[in-house]
């Protein structure tokens, strides 16, 4: 019996409606082709917007602009082979010439991949720029140079209204967040830990499991808002917060207390030690609430009451001192006494951090222009234009092969790989296409895959491949019912546009689904758009292009997948079978 449902992050969800919204909205690029010509290429622009919608800035903003300058690149190199080789031939454009014409861009395209550790890898998307390329190269149907544009311009289109949309909501504050920021999350785990810290400081022992899960969670709590911290005055007091609080652990895992002490000194000082910690913990969590318009800075009496209970410990301390030369007390051992005012100053001391914690923080809201004016917009540019100044000048000093740890012969293996097999796959693909016009419209999908399910490793690739699969055929089945249930009905086609593509994009964000979601939904368009625009075709004509498209897709995906294990398989295979022989021949 299940005790409770599974439950959706809202987050998620939100995430997978604001891209369904933005797929309806990029789906004019493809009802815009009079009579359906050339809407296999236009629905790139509703599969783009899927990819890179996010409501997260950064991750919008990297995905878009990097497929735009990607989408720029596939252009600047469609438009180049077509021209050399329309003017070099006389029979006109030949796909067979401009794909092997086009094979050394593609190597040189290909080292953008991730794989390759390139630094180009923040610059442009290489899957991009190369489905941009052999679009309209492999299967120009007679219209290299507009098929081009169409890819191109498709991709710029899907990006263009994600940063749009994005930049609209981020400008009004309208985007939600997908966890508390840095520093009033470092202010939450310091009030709690704080607060167990205080509230066992004389039973840690007893506690250990309990407090060491709030030390996991503080620690990461206090790394990245020492990380995120505006100004070095507010890290130096993130440091040193975080410091006493690791030391004050130590003390409590040292053991416990005499009883001396904890009856001389301990318990008349309790009371002063239990408004030290409520006062500290308020404190702490009403830092880690933003600042209201026109409110001002709130003084605390931290200051005040870690003096009285640091004058209280010595108080009292004097008095055990007079209890143990009077003989009314046992003298303690000396480790245990001097723990325990250590433990107790720290405690005090701490209150003195969180004061200026709080000061600091709050100065620093109070310096924002966000605080006298809602949506200060030129200040918003000014800053994202410095952080854009500094990312870039700090990507022009990065050595070209800035990631992993490679030899160069390592990296250029799958830039080298994945060009190959790209051109080689898509010759007898061109081949076909010459026999059967069906293929010449839709051919390239059997290249897509490649593209995106081509890795450096076979057991990634296979995975990935596997995930394509299983995506393909779901929406492949939905798309055709779909098709069958509602030919040629717009309205019906955005309303099942947007549950499929908020569906797809929801299940795609559970790591165990992955890119099978994303697949699903983008599958579902090619499959399902096209043949519902062509008013010739009757309901059995468009389940069967839809069918080749499926087809066309399984293709590529089994294709890539028998390449990247049999073919090439480099990396790891290659590395197991020297580690075999090494075993096979080193004697005894």
């Amino acid at each position: 019996m299940i005790d409770q449902l599974p439950s959706i992050p809202i987050w998620n969800l939100l995430t997978a409606i604001y891209t369904g919204v933005l797929a309806c909205l990029c789906s004019w690029a493809v009802f815009l082709m009079p009579g359906g010509h050339g809407a296999n290429i236009t629905v790139l622009a509703p599969i783009w917007a899927l990819i890179t919608a996010f409501l997260d800035v950064s991750a919008n903003y990297d995905q878009s602009l990097r497929s735009l300058v990607g989408a720029a690149l596939g252009l600047f190199c469609t438009e180049l082979v077509a021209l050399l080789v329309t003017v070099c031939s006389t029979t006109g454009y030949s796909a067979w010439i401009g794909v092997i014409v086009s094979f050394p861009l593609t190597f040189l395209l290909a080292i953008g991949d991730p794989a390759s550790g390139s630094k180009l890898c923040k610059l442009f998307r290489s899957d991009v720029a190369m489905e941009s390329m052999y679009i309209p190269l492999a299967f120009p149907n007679g219209q290299p140079f507009y098929h081009g544009l169409l890819s191109s311009g498709a991709f710029a289109v899907g990006s263009v209204e994600t940063i749009v949309a994005t930049t609209v909501l981020n400008a009004f504050n309208l985007l939600p967040r997908s966890s508390v920021p840095a520093i009033p999350a470092f202010a939450r785990a310091a009030a709690d830990y704080f607060e167990t810290l205080a509230t066992y400081v004389t039973s840690g022992t007893d506690h250990l499991n309990f407090i060491d899960r709030q030390r996991a969670h503080f620690d990461v709590a206090w790394r990245a808002a020492a990380k995120a911290a505006p100004n070095p005055k507010i890290r130096s007091i993130i440091y040193q917060m975080s410091s006493e609080l690791i030391a004050l652990r130590q003390t409590l895992r040292d053991g416990s207390y005499s009883q001396s002490i904890l009856h001389y000194i301990w318990h008349p000082i309790v009371p002063d030690l239990v408004d030290l910690r409520l006062e500290v913990v308020y404190w702490l969590r009403q830092t880690a609430m933003p600042l209201r318009p026109g409110e001002d800075i709130d003084e605390t009496e931290l200051l005040a009451i870690a003096e009285q209970v640091q004058g209280r410990l010595t108080d009292e301390s004097l008095l055990y001192s007079k209890a143990v030369v009077s003989g009314e007390s046992a003298l303690s051992p000396a480790n245990d006494i001097v723990r325990f005012q250590f433990a107790f100053s720290l405690i005090a001391h701490f209150a003195v951090l969180a004061d200026e914690f709080h000061t600091l923080i709050r100065e620093y809201e109070m310096s924002l222009p966000e605080k006298t004016n809602r949506f200060d917009w030129w200040g918003r540019l000014r800053r994202y234009l410095a952080e854009c100044k500094e990312y870039w000048i700090h990507w022009w000093h990065l050595p070209f092969w800035a990631f992993g740890n490679m030899t160069l012969r390592q990296r250029l293996v799958h830039p080298l790989r994945l060009s190959l097999s790209i051109t080689l796959f898509a010759l007898p693909l061109i081949a076909w296409a010459q026999g059967e016009p069906v293929v010449e419209s839709y051919g390239f999908w059997g290249l897509v895959p490649l593209l995106f399910c081509l890795l450096p490793t076979p057991g990634a690739s296979l995975v990935k491949g596997t995930k394509r699969i299983i995506g393909t055929l779901l929406a492949a089945v939905t798309a055709i019912i779909c098709v069958s249930a509602n030919p040629r009905n717009i309205p019906a086609y955005e309303v099942e546009l947007f549950v499929v593509v908020t569906l797809g994009k929801l299940v795609s964000l559970y790591p165990s689904i992955d890119y099978a979601g994303t697949v699903f939904a983008f599958t579902w368009m090619i499959i399902g758009i096209v043949p519902s625009l062509n008013e010739t075709y009757d309901r059995t004509q468009m389940i069967y292009w839809s069918l080749w498209r499926v087809a066309l897709t399984l293709i590529g995906t089994f294709g890539g997948t028998v390449i990247t294990c049999f073919v090439f398989p480099t990396f790891a295979m290659t590395k197991l079978n020297k580690e075999s022989a090494h075993e096979l021949l080193t004697p005894g």
